[in-house]
């Protein structure tokens, strides 16, 4: 199995250029960049205490289906 690491996190909101998730075909109109914001620091914040290893990374790069975010 190939493993590939996440070097970026990126959550749809509504002022994205397409805010319809590819993967859940749900709409992020809701989602507010504030919401978004939030969602990603709280990633660099779990990335950051577990030492920013790639171990730490590759679950974060995973598709999220929270609150139909993805």
């Amino acid at each position: 199995m190939t493993q590939y690491g996440a070097r970026h996190l990126l959550i749809k909101f509504s002022g994205s250029r397409n805010p319809v998730s590819r993967r859940t075909n749900q709409s992020t109109a809701d989602v507010t960049a504030e919401a978004a914001s939030a969602e990603l620091q709280t990633y660099v914040d779990k990335i950051n205490a577990e030492g920013a290893t790639e171990e730490v990374r590759q679950p974060a790069s995973q598709p999220v289906s929270q609150s139909g975010l993805g």
